[in-house]
């Protein structure tokens, strides 16, 4: 998530990639909403606004995650992160490859480029760029190649869950995985595992970037000294993409959670100046989250 031995400043040029995010994350969720795929998109929960719809996309969801931090916590107990880097590669190209499968088809039906001879050309294309992609994330040394891949495809996946969840439902998973957040960093998973690679990380970080042997390669967006966390660059896309197209797309609503989004990541990387790792998800979504009821509340 970030350099936790190197004394580092922060300025207002931190929050780049979180504005970043947000912008690729609009940019893809407009294509989305204008190719009208998105019930075709195979998806867990329901596109209900209703309490019930919201508890249970709320329950999928925590069982997701559940299942996901299970495997974590075994894996980092156990010590294998041999076992854990193959779980990210291997994670990391299934989701590589279905958001540009995804996002290649209804690129093509806006363009009304659409052809079913085009489908086994996509379906190649789509598996060439994600092993690519991983190559320049494992293989490239220098981080400023690997980044900008990482943050596109944390945006991609963000602008895909906010257009199929429903936004009430984002709002209270908001609110669960900022809890989550600070039990993983404090005293989860993500904490056990930081201070398992600790002095291995220590000896392969250089002016603050990670080697390309790091296990949190492909899995953080590196800028200026920091790492935000990937799962943080999605929630903070998804967030802003589910308030956009909430009823139909509205920029002023993408615009007032995207305010909260930015100040509360400014917020937490200032705490990172005198604490190694923090839980990124919390102040910017509860910050966006209060913006978003707020502004539903009187019409907007």
């Amino acid at each position: 998530m970030s350099d936790a031995q190197e004394s580092r400043r922060i300025s207002i040029l931190h929050v780049t990639p979180v504005i970043v995010d947000i912008l690729i994350a609009l940019l893809l969720a407009t294509i989305l909403y204008n190719s009208q795929i998105i019930e075709e998109v195979s998806s867990p929960f329901s596109q209900e606004q209703d309490i019930g719809s919201t508890v249970y996309n709320l329950i999928v969801f925590m069982t997701l995650l559940g299942f996901g931090s299970l495997i974590l916590f075994l894996l980092v107990k156990i010590r294998r992160l041999d076992l854990l880097r193959l779980f990210f590669t291997a994670s990391l190209f299934l989701t590589i490859y279905s958001l540009n499968d995804i996002f290649g088809y209804s690129t093509l039906i806006v363009l009304n480029m659409y052809r079913e001879e085009i489908l086994m050309v996509q379906e190649v294309l789509s598996i060439a760029i994600a092993v690519i992609s991983l190559y320049v994330i494992f293989k490239i040394e220098d981080e400023k190649y690997s980044a900008p891949i990482v943050l596109l495809y944390g945006s991609a996946a963000g602008a895909l869950l906010g257009a199929t969840l429903p936004l009430w439902s984002v709002i209270a998973i908001a609110i669960f995985i900022s809890l989550y957040d600070i039990y993983s960093v404090f005293r989860g998973p993500l904490k056990h595992l930081v201070e398992l690679t600790k002095p291995r990380e220590e000896k392969e970080l250089s002016g603050g970037r990670l080697s390309r042997k790091s296990i949190f390669r492909g899995v953080t967006v590196p800028f200026k000294g920091l790492h935000i966390g990937l799962g943080d660059i999605v929630f903070y896309s998804t967030i802003v993409v589910s308030s956009y197209l909430y009823s139909e797309p509205s920029i002023l609503r993408a615009i007032i959670p995207s305010i909260g989004i930015v100040i509360g990541s400014y917020l937490t990387f200032k705490l990172l100046e005198k604490r190694p790792v923090l839980p990124a998800v919390p102040i910017p979504s509860i910050l966006a989250s209060i913006l978003i009821i707020i502004a539903v509340s009187i019409g907007i």
